[in-house]
């Protein structure tokens, strides 16, 4: 059959298979050629000064593609096959050559926009301007909970203990930008029925109140660089979402339970496209939150433990907190009282860890009919 296509095309147009290789060849001829290798390297030199990474990746990668694909569609092996197994090959090659490309690009950005992040963070902290009163800045403490300082925990004023202790027992993060975040959902209802905002950042955190007496948190929330956006699990519905066909971190039915635990390190990635997940089967999560816990007075040396779920910020794409910079938390009292904590990047304890984090299925509900938006959107 195939043999017998091939034929018929050819007696149909006997030079279009000629003609497609002499253009191969002729256009193979021009990009391996040393002068167009200076063109290029060229104009990548202008992209470069200019400082536009994304233009460099994605002109370098469909460069690098076009010319490979022009390789092995030459080759004299693939010449030789009929018109249908030439065309299928080629196609195949130039699909899987482009899934390669364009995961190579996304793992080029993200390193390029860690090593940027850390760069700012260090030029921040090196900036100090010459022959002017520093500015006054909020007192940052290494947390009493956390297991590896280096430096004793500072008090955030002359002569008084810290107010409170901070630790960040498990994240789940994601690089947001283009779209992508975890599979942790918010929904909020809404006068005309519901809107539901994907979390780019899950994190575990505990919070103890060291002062003798009761302190009620008015405000808290996370940052690297700039502030991440909280998003409030006060009478907000928790869903886990998944792709079609797949489990939610091992649970599929109602009533299952999902134990949280820390691996060899604080950081669980979880990177999806909301395109990839089924909103008519969204599992309703019951699940601790922070949130929950801490609107209540804080009770002296009683630590509160829960998930806090976060946006990041609408100006910031490929954020990659805590990767590179760490992370900060700012808590407010009912007194005025503000303070900031460093949360250090940790180890985890896989083998000892011994602390409860679960989440379990309540139910599988349909929210397809819920509009999907930032929970906060910009001004």
């Amino acid at each position: 059959m195939d043999r017998w296509v091939h034929d018929r095309f050819m007696r149909a147009f006997p030079r279009a298979i000629p003609v497609f290789d002499a253009v191969l060849e002729e256009l193979f001829g021009v990009v391996t050629h040393a002068a167009f290798a200076l063109i290029v390297a060229a104009l990548l030199g202008v992209l470069v000064l200019t400082g536009v990474i994304k233009a460099i990746v994605f002109w370098s990668i469909l460069f690098a593609w076009a010319v490979a694909v022009l390789w092995i569609a030459r080759a004299e092996r693939i010449r030789a096959l009929t018109v249908t197994f030439r065309s299928v090959f080629i196609g195949i090659i130039g699909v899987l050559l482009a899934i390669a490309g364009n995961s190579f690009g996304h793992w080029a950005l993200n390193a390029s926009n860690r090593e940027k992040a850390a760069e700012h963070l260090a030029s921040d902290k090196r900036a100090e301007p010459k022959g002017e009163e520093p500015k006054k800045e909020l007192p940052k403490v290494e947390s009493p909970l956390t297991t590896k300082k280096k430096i004793p925990a500072k008090p955030e004023e002359k002569g008084e203990p810290p107010a409170f202790a901070v630790a960040e027992e498990l994240s789940i993060l994601s690089s947001g930008g283009n779209g992508y975040g975890t599979r942790f959902w918010l929904r909020t209802p809404t006068p005309r029925g519901c809107t539901i905002s994907q979390a780019q950042a899950v994190i575990y955190l505990r919070i103890e109140n060291l002062r003798p007496y009761p302190v009620t948190v008015v405000s808290y929330t996370l940052e690297a660089i700039k502030p991440m956006i909280r998003l409030s699990a006060l009478h907000h519905s928790i869903f886990g979402m998944s792709a079609p066909g797949e489990s939610f971190y091992g649970a599929t039915r109602i009533g299952e339970v999902v134990p949280a635990q820390q691996g060899s390190g604080l950081f669980a990635w979880s990177q999806i496209l909301p395109n990839k997940l089924d909103f008519s089967r969204a599992k309703l999560l019951e699940m601790d939150t922070l949130d929950e816990q801490i609107i209540k007075p804080l009770a002296p040396n009683v630590p509160v433990r829960g998930w806090a779920f976060f946006e990041y910020p609408l100006d910031k794409e490929d954020y990659m907190i805590a990767i590179a910079t760490g992370l900060s938390i700012r808590i407010k009292t009912e007194r005025g009282e503000l303070f900031l904590y460093s949360l250090p990047v940790e180890n985890g304890d896989s083998n000892g860890d011994v602390l409860p984090r679960d989440w379990k299925v309540k139910d599988i509900v349909d929210v397809t009919g819920c509009e999907k938006m930032r929970y906060q959107l910009p001004p």
